[in-house]
């Protein structure tokens, strides 16, 4: 069993309290649905059907049913409305991000 003195305790201290903030770079399918709802609407407004819109993330590497695609849209809707959790940040993403040109016609 090693031993450690209150200066390698200190040491570890200072490099732990250095490190920058951890970011979340990984998400789930939920997740992607909800970063890319701007562009799944966007979509949806122009004629697409939602199963249509699952075979496109498909083609990108995700796998979706259009009905569990359909239920996690719900889900971020339903959020707009009531204002609730990331309503702000997706409504603004959509104006500044929004990138038909990555998506087949």
């Amino acid at each position: 069993m090693a031993a450690y003195t209150r200066d390698d305790a200190d040491k570890m201290a200072v490099a732990l309290r250095s490190l920058p903030a951890a970011t979340k770079n990984r998400l789930n399918k939920q997740g992607v649905v909800a970063y890319l709802a701007a562009e799944i609407l966007g979509l949806q407004e122009r004629g697409y059907a939602i199963d249509q819109i699952a075979a496109i993330l498909h083609a990108h590497g995700m796998s979706i049913a259009p009905t569990t695609l359909q239920t996690y849209l719900g889900r971020i809707k339903k959020r707009r409305k009531r204002g609730g959790k990331g309503s702000q940040s997706s409504q603004s993403r959509s104006s500044s991000t929004r990138c038909d040109s990555r998506l087949p016609n």
